[in-house]
């Protein structure tokens, strides 16, 4: 059985996670109790900023993380060494749903929040590839126009921005109950004005920058910068 209880040494973890695409990981006190045990796939890097100013941010001060091959092995360890713990699914992440196989949903929604939901699924299965998105979204005329929107889109262009926006460079301002970064999706020309919903047209941007992209008075000139930096990004993934 392969199992590791990390404290102090994200150096250690972090590399085991590298090395094991496939493996889970699970959040913890640095003395396991019953009250906090939340299972991970190994490929949802979690921003997890519980000690920001330790040393090892993710296994130091008063948190520690485990580590196993498989499902199996990880539950294993948690009866053995929480025996008050009962698993149930309030154990397992949401987002990365480490206790099923099942596929994530791909396709395009007009529903904002299972955009945002889906694109986070996605990032949680692993590396993003560079999807062509669409461009000329369809569009659900029922009530008022809604865009399908490509949540591998999102996915890849969060994946681009790590963790940071992507207009004024800051980190994610929060993270949201499903331990994600918090960035919003932008086209610089908006769907509505016949905008693509490919990466080449799509930012992620903190809320501040966001909001002020559409109604900050040198939003024409923010939009012109913010497009410098998405078509520079673009070009050098598409060159290299």
């Amino acid at each position: 059985m392969a199992i590791n209880h990390w404290i102090d040494d994200d150096a250690k973890y972090e590399n085991w996670l590298a090395e094991h695409p496939d493996g889970f990981m699970a959040n913890l006190n640095r003395e396991p109790r019953a009250g906090y045990f939340r299972i991970h796939r190994a490929t949802h890097r979690l921003p997890d900023r519980s000690n920001p100013g330790s040393v090892n941010p993710r296994t130091g001060n008063t948190y520690s993380k485990v580590t196993a091959d498989t499902l199996s092995e990880l539950r294993i360890w948690a009866e053995n060494n929480i025996p008050s713990l009962v698993l149930g699914a309030v154990n397992y992440c949401k987002t990365c749903n480490p206790d099923t196989n099942s596929d994530v949903e791909l396709s395009p929604t007009t529903d904002p929040n299972e955009y945002v939901h889906r694109a986070n699924q996605i990032l949680a299965r692993g590396h993003v590839a560079r999807p062509a998105g669409s461009l000329t979204p369809k569009v659900d005329y029922a009530s008022t126009a809604q865009f399908y929107r490509d949540p591998k889109v999102r996915a890849w262009v969060l994946q681009r921005a790590k963790g940071c926006c992507e207009l004024c460079h800051v980190p994610a301002p929060f993270l949201t109950d499903d331990e994600d970064l918090y960035l919003e999706s932008h086209h610089l020309v908006f769907l509505a004005d016949g905008g693509a919903d490919t990466p080449e047209n799509t930012a992620a941007l903190c809320p501040n920058c966001h909001r002020k992209m559409h109604y900050g008075k040198d939003r024409i000139s923010l939009c012109e910068s913010l497009g410098d930096i998405v078509y520079a990004k673009e070009s050098a993934f598409i060159k290299g």
